[in-house]
Protein backbone atom coordinates (compact mmCIF):
# COMPACT_ATOMS: atom_id res chain seq x y z
CA UNK A 1 0.00 0.00 0.00
CA UNK A 2 3.06 2.25 0.16
CA UNK A 3 3.35 2.79 -3.59
CA UNK A 4 -0.37 3.11 -4.20
CA UNK A 5 -0.14 6.47 -6.02
CA UNK A 6 2.16 5.21 -8.82
CA UNK A 7 0.96 1.83 -10.13
CA UNK A 8 1.80 2.67 -13.76
CA UNK A 9 5.53 2.98 -13.06
CA UNK A 10 5.45 -0.41 -11.35
CA UNK A 11 3.71 -2.00 -14.36
CA UNK A 12 6.23 -0.46 -16.78
CA UNK A 13 9.04 -2.40 -15.10
CA UNK A 14 9.89 -0.64 -11.86
CA UNK A 15 11.17 2.87 -11.15
CA UNK A 16 13.43 4.43 -13.76
CA UNK A 17 11.75 2.47 -16.57
CA UNK A 18 8.71 4.32 -17.93
CA UNK A 19 6.73 3.08 -20.92
CA UNK A 20 7.55 5.46 -23.80
CA UNK A 21 4.08 5.12 -25.31
CA UNK A 22 2.56 6.18 -22.00
CA UNK A 23 4.90 9.18 -21.95
CA UNK A 24 3.88 10.20 -25.48
CA UNK A 25 0.18 9.97 -24.59
CA UNK A 26 0.79 12.00 -21.42
CA UNK A 27 2.62 14.77 -23.32
CA UNK A 28 -0.02 14.83 -26.07
CA UNK A 29 -2.77 15.27 -23.48
CA UNK A 30 -0.77 17.89 -21.58
CA UNK A 31 -0.02 19.91 -24.74
CA UNK A 32 -3.65 19.63 -25.86
CA UNK A 33 -4.94 20.89 -22.48
CA UNK A 34 -2.45 23.78 -22.48
CA UNK A 35 -3.36 24.72 -26.05
CA UNK A 36 -7.08 24.50 -25.30
CA UNK A 37 -6.75 26.84 -22.32
CA UNK A 38 -4.51 29.16 -24.36
CA UNK A 39 -7.06 29.21 -27.19
CA UNK A 40 -9.89 29.95 -24.77
CA UNK A 41 -8.04 32.94 -23.32
CA UNK A 42 -7.37 34.44 -26.77
CA UNK A 43 -10.71 33.39 -28.33
CA UNK A 44 -8.80 31.52 -31.04
CA UNK A 45 -11.66 29.02 -31.30
CA UNK A 46 -14.05 31.74 -32.50
CA UNK A 47 -11.48 33.09 -34.98
CA UNK A 48 -10.85 29.57 -36.27
CA UNK A 49 -14.57 29.08 -36.92
CA UNK A 50 -14.82 32.31 -38.93
CA UNK A 51 -11.65 31.52 -40.91
CA UNK A 52 -12.92 27.99 -41.61
CA UNK A 53 -16.27 29.33 -42.91
CA UNK A 54 -14.51 31.97 -45.06
CA UNK A 55 -12.13 29.41 -46.58
CA UNK A 56 -15.11 27.18 -47.42
CA UNK A 57 -16.88 30.06 -49.16
CA UNK A 58 -13.77 30.77 -51.28
CA UNK A 59 -13.60 27.13 -52.41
Amino acid sequence: MGNYESPTIEQAGGPGKVDPQQLVIFWAVAIFVVFAMYALTLDIAVDYDTVYVESRNIM
